[in-house]
């Protein structure tokens, strides 16, 4: 028994008395820890219990129902929830523990701010705000895309998921013809953005936009605006921005006044032309982050863009290589699918005939403008030239592809003019390895197709070359305005004849770029055209508002 009780005695690896006084030290961190799990086990079930309610609250009866804005009325003011009813609620199920915790009361709405002058600037996000569903704001936006006479698509983007509503007026003081969208949810598969429509417009009439994201107004200062398009009666005129500097390397761009001027013009309608950034992005969050960048009003390099001309204007777009996807790229760029997701998401465009690319049509009263996918539907520029080497069609889709679209359109046209937006430049004197020069087949089988079929008015508008240049068709075949970057340290991006450093190839109107690496040429392109009678009128301006080239295309 001695032997079998030494064995036993052997086994235990500690005494009693030690045992007592682990158990006691245990003891006394748990008297420490268990309550600080238990509290913030607490403050986070409190938070994640209240039931997420988006703006306008759910009507539990009259007492509590938000009233609609009666015409020529704003918004009235919000009133109070119902009170919250006690609800039972498990903190830690595992023990059997339940606490009485009342739902949170709703957040007050915010005033609307006062104007706080001429300046523009938008609600700036703070981190912080994420925990408060009732003030999400939003961070981005609105930007006003692919509208006619009587509607329009609005994009925003929030911090978070948020309830995002819509208020417009025809009047800045929201006294005038208001009405509110219903409420949009924003969720995390599209990175917190919405589209949101506006419907039963009236044609070229200037509406204002109060932005609520959860209830609160997003803007202080003056509210964004845009104007419809008008009808085919009066003239038009557009603005064309194209080339922007990379807004994540601010050592390529200088700072300029461009489009603050681009603004003043008043324009009908802004394009915002290819290589909207040059960064080259390829992963989904590179690719929404570059977009974000863009519309960042809180970047002193894009406040003026934001301010200037995405919140007075209606806006269109159409990517080239450096937004879309690499350096020269075509039809086998691997992320072509996330660039059309991405587009989708940060951009209102144009209906969209087909969902291998983004090629749109856009009637804005004597004109009608084709904004030209010259990207997603190429063959490698490398391929030898020919009947099967196409800009436009190089999936081979047939009727339902670009060039048949192109084709088509152009050809049942009824607008005294047809603007073809085309990115690259159309003129085969300009020695850039991606552009139409390279595609020569094609680019003679759509001169031949406006000869042959006598179609008028047919004018191409085109970038990429970050300079200036107009030509009456004496090198194009038909006139072509080339437009300068806005905001580039460096002027010109192509190469002479001879393979020197600089060359802008043949335009018979002139052209507006300077040999010295170190000077920029910046500017933006102004299209103004008529019906009756038939007048088109090109300007290469700079970045002072300054007409540099200009050119009355005759009709024909």
């Amino acid at each position: 028994m001695q032997s079998s009780f030494r064995t036993k005695q052997q086994i235990i690896p500690i005494t009693h008395e030690q045992a007592r006084r682990r158990s006691n030290s245990i003891g006394q961190r748990l008297r420490w820890l268990l309550p600080g799990i238990f509290l913030l086990l607490c403050l986070h079930g409190q938070t994640l219990a209240a039931p997420w309610r988006p703006y306008p609250v759910a009507c539990d009866s009259t007492d509590h129902c938000p009233q609609e804005p009666s015409p020529g009325r704003g918004r009235p003011a919000p009133t109070p929830p119902p009170a919250a009813t006690p609800r039972r609620l498990a903190v830690l199920p595992f023990l059997g523990v339940k606490f009485d915790l009342p739902e949170p009361p709703a957040p007050e709405p915010l005033p609307t701010p006062r104007a706080s002058g001429p300046q523009q600037r938008w609600l700036p996000y703070l981190p912080w705000l994420y925990i408060n569903s009732a003030f999400t704001p939003a961070t981005h936006g609105p930007v006003v895309g692919a509208v006619t006479a009587s509607s329009a698509t609005v994009f925003v983007r929030t911090f978070g998921m948020a309830s995002v509503q819509l208020g417009i007026s025809t009047a800045a003081d929201e006294q005038g013809d208001s009405r509110w969208t219903a409420p949009v949810i924003t969720r995390r598969e599209t990175d917190f953005t919405t589209m949101i429509p506006l419907t039963a417009l009236q044609a070229d009439t200037a509406y204002y936009i109060t932005v609520l994201v959860n209830g609160a107004p997003q803007t202080v200062g003056d509210l964004p605006h845009f104007r419809t398009l008008p009808s085919a009666g009066r003239p038009v005129k557009l603005v064309y921005l194209t080339d922007f500097a990379t807004t994540s390397n601010p050592g390529t761009i200088l700072p300029t006044n461009t489009f603050a001027h681009a603004g003043e013009e008043n324009a009908d309608l802004v394009v915002i032309g290819g290589d909207f950034d040059h960064r080259e992005p390829h992963s989904l969050e590179d690719k929404r982050q570059m977009f974000k960048d863009l519309y960042n009003v809180n970047d002193p390099n894009m406040a003026s863009f934001v301010t200037d001309v995405l919140w007075t204007a209606p806006v269109a777009h159409m990517w080239d290589d450096h937004d879309y996807g690499r350096n020269d790229e075509d039809k086998g760029y691997f992320g072509r699918e996330l660039s059309q997701r991405v587009i989708r998401e940060f951009f209102p465009l144009y209906p969209t005939p087909s969902n291998y690319g983004i090629w749109q049509k856009i009637n804005l009263g004597p004109v009608e403008i084709f904004l030209v996918d010259a990207r997603s539907q190429r063959d490698n520029v490398d391929d030898p030239d020919g009947p099967e080497k196409s800009m436009l069609d190089g999936n081979n889709l047939g009727i339902y592809g670009q060039r048949y679209w192109l084709e088509q359109g152009l050809l049942q046209s009824t607008a005294t003019w047809k603007l073809l937006m085309v990115q690259v430049p159309f003129n085969p004197t300009v020695h850039k390895s991606d552009s139409w020069r390279t595609y020569q087949f094609e680019r003679d089988w759509l001169l031949e197709l406006a000869q042959n079929a006598r179609i008028k008015g047919v004018v191409f508008i085109s970038g990429d070359m970050h300079a200036g240049g107009i030509d009456s068709g004496a090198h194009s075949g038909l006139p072509e305005m080339v437009v300068p970057a806005p905001n580039f340290k460096q002027c010109l991006s192509v190469y002479g004849a001879d393979r020197s450093m600089f060359g802008s190839g043949l335009w018979d109107k002139g052209t507006y770029w300077y040999s010295s690496e170190y000077r920029s040429c910046n500017g933006y392109g102004v299209i103004t055209a008529s019906a009756n009678p038939p007048q088109l009128r090109l300007e290469v301006k700079d970045s002072e508002g300054a007409v540099r080239i200009a050119y009355n295309v005759p009709w024909r």
